[in-house]
């Protein structure tokens, strides 16, 4: 009996669990798996059994960590620490909750600034600082207060606590006006990213806030019908970002770009409130995720992104 090929397969581009297995196939020669477990999809379209792991450092109740390659920090028992480079810590400042999750941001003069809903600051030089007092002279004048997320945009600290993103003064992360320095949102945000010339948001529908001034001409445009998972944002260069298959024909992409993992699968923002979902039709997650973390790696021919969830 003569064998029929009914196609040929040379090159894989992650898995599809939506759509009939009869159907994973997203171009020429190039299908999508049902299911695949251990691997890495590199950037030719081909799978890399993925690298394992090694333990550097044993430590206990650790959480929150965060790195830019040159420095690294981590919550360990209710601690905020610097990891050494021998991967010892040195305990920076107390995080006053063990397991208030911190959020993290550099600014561009190498300050980190750190909160977790219970305690503010930054870090700089290898030591811990409180944001500075704001002056009793100062009318209308208030503390930068902690939050769950925290960002850089536009020489100024926004913060999100609950619902309500706060905006600090410019050039002033220790202030901000309290009668107008803040903006309203339905439900408690779960995004806080910015990019270029904006700031992606999440309360349960993920919006793009821009403008020249939050004060005067600041726009809320709606991205997205559903929400983020908190902490599974990063922010990404361009040019680092293979084109995702939802993009139009000479569409292009420049500056820094946001991806984060959503409700409905993983998420682009770019500059200009340019939103993209790659996966909103081939890969569906279960709906119980409430947090996660996330990085962006190049490595094993791959330039990837990756989330890890927590029920």
């Amino acid at each position: 009996m003569r064998l029929t090929t009914l196609a040929k397969v040379k090159g894989l581009a992650g898995i599809n669990n939506i759509e009939d297995e009869l159907r994973i196939f997203k171009g020429e020669h190039v299908a999508m798996t049902l299911a695949s477990d251990n691997v890495d999809v590199t950037d030719d379209n081909m799978m890399k059994r993925r690298p394992g792991f090694e333990l550097l450092s044993a430590g206990t109740r650790m959480h929150s960590l965060w790195s830019d390659g040159t420095t690294a920090l981590v919550v360990e028992d209710g601690n905020l620490c610097l990891i050494n480079a021998d991967f010892t810590r040195t305990i920076l400042c107390t995080a006053r909750t063990q397991w208030a999750r911190m959020s993290y941001c550099k600014v561009p003069n190498g300050d980190i600034f750190f909160t977790n809903n219970n305690v503010i600051g930054y870090v700089r030089n290898g030591g811990s600082y409180a944001l500075p007092t704001v002056p009793a002279e100062r009318q209308f004048r208030g503390q930068t207060q902690a939050g769950n997320f925290i960002e850089y945009f536009d020489a100024r600290l926004w913060v999100a606590r609950g619902n309500v993103l706060y905006f600090s003064d410019t050039l002033a992360p220790e202030s901000l006006d309290l009668r107008k320095g803040f903006f309203q949102f339905d439900k408690d945000i779960t995004l806080l990213r910015a990019v270029d010339d904006g700031i992606f948001v999440a309360d349960g529908k993920t919006w793009f806030l821009a403008g020249k001034n939050p004060y005067k001409d600041f726009q809320r445009k709606l991205c997205a019908e559903y929400d983020a998972i908190p902490f599974t944002d990063v922010a990404v260069d361009t040019q680092h970002i293979k084109r995702p298959q939802s993009t139009t024909a000479g569409e292009s992409y420049q500056g820094t770009a946001a991806i984060w993992t959503s409700e409905k699968g993983i998420c682009y923002g770019f500059n200009g409130g340019k939103f993209k979902n790659p996966t909103l039709n081939n890969y569906s997650l279960p709906s119980t995720y409430r947090m996660g973390t996330a990085a962006f790696m190049i490595h094993n021919n791959a330039h990837k992104y990756v989330s890890l969830l927590m029920k």
